[in-house]
C-alpha cells in the first residue's frame, strides 16, 4: 500500500492553523460519517498516519475504492475494523473475504466469524465450514459463540468433538439451547 502525506488546510477567520497527524486524526474521528464525505474518506485512506487510516476504516460511508485501499493496508487493526463494520461488511466480496482469510491472521478470522451475518455477498455456509476447520481454536470458539440459523447445525455438532475442550464444550452448550 502506498501512503502519502495529506495536505490539510485549516483556516479560522483568516488565521491558518497547522494540522499535524494528531489533529487530523481528531478531525477524521469527529467528521460526520455522511455520503458527502465519501471522497474525503477515500483521500484520507491513503494518509501516512495509520491512526488516520484506522479512523477511516471505522466509517460506514466509504466507497469500494476506499475499501480496496484499506484492505491492502498492512496494519492488522485496519482490516479488523473493516470486517467488524456492518455497513462495510455488506460491501465485501467473497474474493475479498477469501483474501483476508488467506492472510492467516486469527484476529481477522475471528472478526469474520463474529460478522458472518453481515457478510451478505458471501456464502455463509461455506465460510462457516472453512472457519470450523481453522487451526486456531479461538476462531472455532468464536464461530460457535456467534452461531445463528444461517450456520448449519451439523457444523456445530462437528465442533462438539473438537480437539480443544473449550470449543467442544461451547458447541455442546449451544446445541442444548
Amino acid at each position: 500500500m502506498t501512503t502519502q502525506t495529506t495536505k490539510v488546510n485549516l483556516t479560522i477567520d483568516g488565521i491558518d492553523v497547522k494540522v499535524g497527524h494528531e489533529l487530523l486524526e481528531d478531525i477524521v474521528r469527529y467528521m460526520p460519517d455522511t455520503k458527502e464525505n465519501t471522497k474525503v474518506f477515500e483521500k484520507l485512506a491513503l494518509n501516512s498516519s495509520c491512526m488516520v487510516r484506522e479512523q477511516i476504516a471505522k466509517k460506514e460511508n466509504i466507497n469500494k475504492k476506499t475499501i480496496k485501499i484499506l484492505l491492502a493496508d498492512k496494519r492488522h487493526g485496519i482490516i479488523g475494523f473493516l470486517v467488524k463494520n456492518q455497513k462495510v461488511a455488506n460491501k465485501l466480496t467473497p474474493k475479498q473475504i477469501k483474501n483476508i482469510i488467506a492472510l492467516g491472521n486469527p484476529t481477522h478470522c475471528m472478526a469474520i466469524a463474529s460478522s458472518l451475518n453481515d457478510l451478505t455477498k458471501c456464502n455463509i455456509c461455506k465460510l462457516a465450514k472453512f472457519l470450523s476447520n481453522h487451526n486456531d481454536p479461538i476462531v472455532r470458539f468464536e464461530l460457535v459463540n456467534r452461531w445463528s440459523k444461517d450456520i448449519p447445525k451439523n457444523i456445530i455438532k462437528k465442533l462438539t468433538q473438537d480437539k480443544d475442550i473449550d470449543v467442544a464444550n461451547a458447541a455442546k452448550e449451544k446445541l442444548k439451547k
